[in-house]
């Protein structure tokens, strides 16, 4: 199973650490965020980030989806 997050902000990553630890460790996690430099934050909690500013075509969410 794979859970992909649109905006993984605080809301989200709450949840995404909440399955992680509570339900399925192994579960494949994505999360969309516009600013590189929360990348770190998201690879610490073992999800995938993909930088995507809203607007543009990305095609790492392409193949996320």
């Amino acid at each position: 199973m794979k859970i992909l997050f649109f905006g993984m902000g605080y809301s989200s990553l709450a949840v995404a650490r909440f399955i992680k630890h509570n339900i399925d460790k192994e579960i494949e996690i994505t999360g969309t965020i516009r600013d590189e430099n929360n990348a770190d934050k998201l690879i610490k909690n073992n999800i995938k980030p993909i930088i995507f500013d809203g607007e543009s075509p990305n095609l790492l969410l392409d193949e996320e989806i």
